[in-house]
């Protein structure tokens, strides 16, 4: 994935930089239109190595989310180990100042609910991968405005 990357956003580079330079050419002098191409590239090379490399880093990043939960050994995690994760995981965030409120006590039982799909009462990687699918589209929605509630 990483080489296939690199060739990417390299093409994108060059793509970006010869054609926007070019248009912009018609309407800045020359080396303002060259420089303004360069920025522009880095920014959509940039976007275009994150979003190729997402989802290898989200599965790493899961890997080792369950790994950690997984505080008995046991290859599955319980309705227990996924809320203590989650609280952790939102202490965390708010020790590094991204301010947000945790989920409660229900909605994970909720989320735990909807992934279990074999019904066996514990989640495996998988099932763990689909609950972390849902709590990372739901944190963005839980972070509070400043000087919106107290903590």
């Amino acid at each position: 994935v990483c080489a296939r990357a690199r060739v990417v956003v390299v093409v994108v580079v060059v793509v970006v930089v010869v054609v926007g330079a070019r248009f912009l050419m018609y309407f800045f002098d020359d080396e303002a239109a060259i420089l303004f191409g360069l920025f522009v590239a880095i920014i959509v090379s940039g976007c275009t190595y994150v979003r190729i490399m997402w989802d290898s880093w989200f599965e790493a990043a899961s890997k080792a989310a369950f790994c950690n939960c997984d505080r008995d050994g046991s290859g599955t995690i319980n309705r227990d180990e996924l809320y203590t994760c989650v609280l952790m995981l939102y202490l965390k965030l708010n020790e590094n100042g991204m301010k947000c409120c945790a989920p409660d006590r229900e909605t994970i039982d909720a989320i735990y609910e909807s992934t279990d799909s074999d019904n066996s009462g514990e989640l495996d990687y998988l099932e763990f991968r689909a609950a972390v699918v849902v709590l990372s589209q739901q944190t963005c929605c839980r972070f509070v405005r400043p000087g919106f509630g107290k903590f």
